[in-house]
């Protein structure tokens, strides 16, 4: 994957955004661009627009919590992981935060009670995971509200967090989350850099990448290949290797000391 860096932090009309406790253990993995912006979505979305205030971001929680992490999976629900990835977690008594992408959870909405119902929590992904970078400021705004309102739908609660599709921020993001009341969730550990098929060194990874208050990024989704067009078979493998890894993972890290939560329940209240 063709990967660079996609930004850091943006500001609301100038004002930056009011970063969570710890942010900068993740700065490393904010966000990645697999495709050049073109140039008028670019200005679209990134200009400061005339407003005041800011948005909450978070990478991680504030090492204080101690060994205490945060597992989180994007991209779902899908029929190819995400029962497996909740029989994993149910078979560990690990709760974890999913990100759903609103277009799949209409698709799927009885994984997405389950997992509500299991006890996990359930953040928006956006409603069609659609780059911030490469779409207009009404499009993004549009996928945030619609997403968090799927949410609701389905669990009868309007989720508190909001992953933007692959980690990008621009200007129309923080003021879509700003209207929709939602905190921004990144992330401090991903999968590393094993190859798509490599669940032993992504595991490997992740058994050493964590870290007090981490907050761990994986995958139970395939993208907009889940209901656009065919599956994407390289990311199926992709994903694959994450969601096998997960097995060896969970008691490598219990032995370590570190107990697993939600992402809320890392973070604490607003």
């Amino acid at each position: 994957m063709r990967r660079r860096q996609f930004i850091e932090r943006l500001g609301l009309g100038g004002a930056v955004a009011a970063l969570g406790a710890g942010a900068a253990h993740g700065a490393d993995v904010l966000g990645w661009v697999d495709v050049p912006p073109k140039g008028s979505a670019w200005a679209s979305t990134v200009q400061p627009q005339p407003v005041r205030g800011s948005a909450r971001s978070w990478w991680s929680a504030d090492p204080g919590v101690g060994h205490r992490l945060a597992l989180t999976f994007d991209d779902g629900p899908t029929e190819q992981f995400t029962a497996h990835v909740l029989d994993l977690l149910a078979a560990a008594s690990v709760p974890a935060t999913f990100f759903v992408i609103g277009a799949l959870a209409e698709r799927h909405p009885d994984l997405v009670r389950r997992a509500h119902d299991a006890g996990h929590e359930i953040g928006n992904h956006s409603y069609d995971h659609i780059s911030a970078a490469v779409t207009d400021a009404e499009s993004v705004r549009a996928g945030v509200l619609r997403g968090s309102d799927v949410v609701e739908k389905l669990i009868g609660a309007r989720p508190r967090w909001f992953r933007p599709p692959r980690g990008e921020i621009t200007s129309a993001t923080l003021l879509a989350v700003r209207e929709a009341g939602l905190d921004l969730a990144l992330w401090s550990v991903h999968r590393g850099d094993a190859p798509d098929d490599d669940s032993a060194g992504v595991a490997r990874h992740l058994q050493t990448a964590q870290h007090p208050g981490a907050v761990v990024d994986l995958h139970d989704g395939i993208g907009r290949s889940g209901w656009i067009g065919s599956p994407d078979e390289q990311l199926i493998i992709r994903r694959r290797a994450e969601v096998t890894a997960v097995p060896a993972v969970l008691p490598r890290w219990k032995d370590d000391g570190y107990t697993l939560s939600t992402l809320s329940d890392l973070i604490g209240a607003r």
